[in-house]
């Protein structure tokens, strides 16, 4: 093709293709050649190395491809193909014709193909979340407003992306760090990365091209758990879900007994009270293992945390796993107040899941303190009826009232 981009730059009022683009046809051949013989094969994450490094070629041409030429053709023969410490090569001999003559020659051009080192995507590792569909995030509404994924559904995903990396079992999460909410008002697509560096696996978790969480998991064999802490006693508490405390719905109310007192709680979690899908770790279940947390009333559990001051989760120090998920019946929760990181406005909690008398999985969740706000507030009921059930209630709300008219400050609602 005469008006070919390259005619136009490359010469000033002497048009010929590059001689560069006449090795890359060469190169792509070779490069084609390999990939229909498998040489590929066994490679984890393969790519072409940009002509064999440490491969001697010569290249010698005594024509040029001009706009009045009508055919490029390209040859090659392969005289060697091998499998040295960097991978399989393949060396040919190649020859560009230009109208029926010989133009170009490259001997001993040569590919490789390596193993890349960066993760290359996999459909497994790409997930679409559609709360038409997965129905069960809906119930996941902390401001019963929008559902949003919940925080352990993002270790879950990491946890899933480190096994797969590994072939190994998930022992344990470190320094999981959630860098933002994450909505999911209509499809939201999520995908993993993860790295393996002997027993641990770096992971992240992406919303498109955006980092919303990071993590480490180690992996390898299951080890005993420690001893479970001893079930609190005392009268049984009313249900966080009925008085309103917590936003969660049918999907994720598995709480299904606990006792409250000034330095933690005990619960009883039902997983056969959810049939939304449990995923690699128990997204659901360890998801419920917060619930016996009084984030809206840690004062009961430390007098250094202010009354006008609410908690959601932000950083689990660690995560130990020290056995398979389980799948249905009852689970016991134990939740202890574990003082302060970094500063007072970061309380942690120390929590156990403990299955058939044995502890499966322990953690150290470590929340933020906001400040309530007008709504926070508000009692339970009142948040809930004018949140979830769009009621008015009486002095709830962003706006207020002077005279005749309701006001509604730029400042309140960022």
């Amino acid at each position: 093709d005469h008006d070919e981009w390259f005619f136009k730059a490359h010469f000033f009022q002497d048009p010929v293709q590059p001689g560069s683009l006449g090795i890359e046809a060469m190169i792509q051949l070779l490069q084609f050649a390999m990939l229909d013989e498998d040489m590929d094969a066994g490679i984890e994450n393969p790519r072409f190395e940009p002509v064999a490094l440490d491969k001697e070629m010569s290249w010698k041409y005594r024509g040029q491809v001009r706009p009045h030429n009508k055919l490029v053709q390209v040859t090659l023969d392969i005289t060697e193909k091998g499998f040295d410490a960097r991978g399989p090569y393949a060396v040919a001999d190649a020859s560009l014709w230009v109208d029926g003559m010989r133009i170009y020659s490259a001997d001993n051009i040569s590919m490789r193909i390596v193993n890349d080192g960066a993760k290359r995507l996999k459909k497994k590792e790409v997930e679409t979340l559609d709360p038409t569909k997965d129905t069960w995030l809906e119930d996941h509404c902390p401001t019963w407003t929008m559902p949003v994924l919940p925080m352990m559904s993002m270790v879950d995903r990491m946890a899933a992306a480190a096994a797969r990396k590994s072939g190994l079992n998930v022992v344990s999460m470190q320094d999981v760090m959630v860098k933002r909410w994450v909505p999911v008002e209509g499809p939201t697509e999520l995908r993993t990365e993860a790295t393996l560096n002997g027993d641990t696996v770096s992971v992240k978790l992406f919303e498109q091209e955006d980092v919303i969480a990071t993590a480490k998991a180690r992996i390898g064999a299951y080890k005993p758990g420690p001893d479970p802490l001893v079930a609190l006693t005392g009268a049984k508490a009313i249900s966080p879900y009925a008085q309103g405390n917590l936003f969660h719905g049918p999907s994720f109310q598995l709480l299904e007994e606990w006792v409250l007192t000034d330095t933690g709680s005990s619960a009883i979690l039902n997983l056969d009270a959810t049939d939304a899908p449990s995923g690699h770790l128990g997204q659901i279940l360890l998801d419920a293992a917060t619930h016996g947390i009084v984030h809206d009333n840690l004062n009961l559990w430390s007098k250094e945390i202010p009354e006008d001051q609410v908690a959601y989760p932000a950083w689990i120090s660690n995560l130990n796993i020290y056995g398979s998920k389980p799948t249905c019946g009852k689970v016991r929760c134990e939740t202890r107040f574990d003082g302060f990181v970094g500063g007072k406005r970061f309380p942690a909690f120390a929590v156990q899941l403990i299955v058939d008398g044995k502890v499966w999985v322990s953690f150290q969740l470590v929340e933020a303190l906001f400040p309530k706000g007008p709504l926070g507030s508000a009692s339970p009921e009142a948040r809930t009826h004018f949140l979830r059930d769009r009621k008015f209630v009486e002095g709830v709300g962003l706006s207020n009232t002077q005279d005749t008219r309701t006001v509604l400050q730029v400042a309140d609602v960022r």
